[in-house]
């Protein structure tokens, strides 16, 4: 059963599947599933805290936030999820360096000044004094760089999201490198990521990984039975 015929899955279970798929490349690379994962890089790109981010690769812990079965729960749900996302993009997201070399995080004449929102409504949308309506939200997810809707995810969306973004691209791309360099050629043929579905593509890279290990071994083992001469 493919991808596309898996029945729908829990947040967790969709978690669990993806990284299987991560623990896959890691094998076939001969690394381990922390040098393709670290914790900062997924936290920068989720706006998950490093220690929750290492939770749920894990499994540990409680499990991915969803959104309460409460209609009734779903405004505040959204809020503070909205102000703990915002919160950890201002601390980490556009800062800029002082003379000292002191970083400092975004003023709010700053994001007024690109996010047209006044200035005392930026202090209290990030102090979660007042909830963001849909445009100042989108204003301030487009000034800290993130796609709109980004501060609405859930926990367990946002990585998953950027899970299947890894596997449709980064791990591709990585693995064609190391391919490359254990074969000490500079190009290995493969259809573009736009002319395959992530899925197929990501089996096509790693049938190719198999392939050139079998032929690395194969070299290795080769020159070491070959007589002297």
């Amino acid at each position: 059963m493919n991808d596309a015929e898996r029945e729908p899955a829990s947040t967790r279970e969709e978690i669990e599947h993806l990284l299987a798929r991560v623990d896959e490349f890691a094998t076939k690379m001969d690394v381990d599933r922390d040098q393709l994962l670290q914790p900062e890089t997924v936290a920068w790109y989720t706006a998950i805290e490093p220690d929750r981010v290492i939770e749920l690769l894990e499994g540990r812990g409680d499990p991915p936030q969803e959104e309460p079965a409460d209609p009734r729960e779903r405004d505040t749900f959204y809020e503070g999820l909205f102000l703990r996302r915002i919160q950890f993009l201002h601390k980490r997201r556009r800062l800029t360096r002082t003379a000292t070399g002191v970083v400092k995080k975004a003023s709010l004449g700053a994001i007024h000044r690109e996010t047209l929102i006044s200035k005392p409504q930026v202090g209290m949308l990030l102090n979660g004094d007042r909830a963001p309506n849909n445009d100042h939200a989108g204003r301030l997810e487009k000034y800290f760089r993130v796609d709109r809707g980004f501060c609405s995810l859930t926990e367990g969306q946002a990585l998953v999201a950027y899970l299947r973004r890894i596997l449709g691209h980064d791990l591709v791309q990585l693995a064609l490198r190391d391919a490359r360099r254990r074969m000490g050629v500079q190009s290995i043929g493969m259809r573009s990521s736009g002319e395959l579905p992530e899925a197929d593509l990501a089996r096509a890279v790693l049938s190719t990984l198999e392939a050139v290990t079998a032929l690395v071994e194969g070299r290795s083992g080769k020159s070491q039975d070959q007589p002297e001469r």
